[in-house]
């Protein structure tokens, strides 16, 4: 634009006028349109002061065998997989909740924890795993790193630490579902460490070789449960949206491992052979 100025652009989202305005703080949203593997559904609740699109986030590919419950507190489904998870009555008995099918089950869903001596770990998307084959190297792409941190790459020394970067505190378009499971990866400490924001984070400047990888863990996803964010725009505001983040978009996950160069196939021959192994350890 002549001005300099970012013109927001048009709505994505079906039931969302075609003349409202979406800024930056709508990028989550965007990026998982393009990510494709969600629907969205829209409510649409019409106030004094402002009109509320309420956009369901609903996942796609839910396998046949998962089965499926409505949360009577909430009105959110809950999708889950029968050879890992349960309903069990709650309260007065008039509701349920999902929970592991018994204690051997409960501990595989167990985050990977630990430290090894010699060795870093680092939780990602499924899309940066890809990148990583592609590429040949490990690197950020800064997106959610703070300004002083720069590019930085950042590692944990604690599995925990890494295995919850990649699943339970994954930006929710990011998070792990069906086709693009969680990953962390295990490397050899390449050094040059630099000291990260919280204990036991780790950054490093520059590409750091794939041939460091030792070993990969892959988070399937055994229940999932959908979410929802507002798009709210306000009468006297020259219709322009406001954001109110999602709520409510959560995953469990069951951790296995593979090693490296086995890796290197492409993660759908990982993702059937993680999936035999699963089988194996029920």
């Amino acid at each position: 634009k002549p001005n300099g100025k970012h013109e927001p652009e048009k709505p994505i989202f079906d039931g969302v006028p075609k003349d409202l305005k979406l800024g930056k703080e709508f990028e989550s949203a965007k990026q998982a349109v393009s990510r494709n593997e969600f629907k969205f559904k829209t409510e649409k609740k019409q106030g004094m002061y402002d009109t509320v699109y309420k956009i369901n986030v609903i996942p796609k590919k839910i396998p046949t065998e998962w089965k499926n419950k409505k949360d009577t507190l909430d009105d959110k489904n809950i999708w889950y997989d029968p050879t890992y998870m349960k309903e069990v009555p709650f309260g007065n008995g008039k509701s349920t909740v999902v929970i592991p099918i018994n204690p051997e089950i409960e501990n595989q869903m167990k985050l990977p924890s630990g430290k090894e001596e010699g060795y870093l770990f680092r939780g990602m998307s499924y899309e940066e795993f890809e990148g990583i084959k592609k590429n040949g190297y490990i690197k950020t792409d800064a997106q959610y790193n703070f300004d002083f941190q720069g590019d930085m790459t950042f590692f944990s020394d604690e599995k925990s630490t890494a295995s919850n970067y990649a699943s339970g505190f994954a930006p929710w378009q990011y998070a792990p579902t069906i086709d693009k499971p969680a990953i962390m990866i295990k490397v050899k400490d390449p050094g040059n460490h630099e000291k990260g924001t919280t204990e036991g984070e780790i950054g490093i400047r520059g590409k750091i070789s794939d041939e460091l990888i030792t070993e990969v863990y892959i988070g399937r996803p055994v229940s999932m449960v959908e979410g929802y964010f507002e798009i709210v725009v306000d009468k006297y505001n020259n219709n322009v949206a406001k954001s109110k983040p999602l709520r409510t978009r959560i995953q469990k996950v069951v951790f296995c491992f593979l090693i490296w160069p086995n890796c290197k196939k492409g993660l759908k021959q990982i993702f059937d052979l993680s999936k035999k192994i699963n089988r194996n350890l029920r």
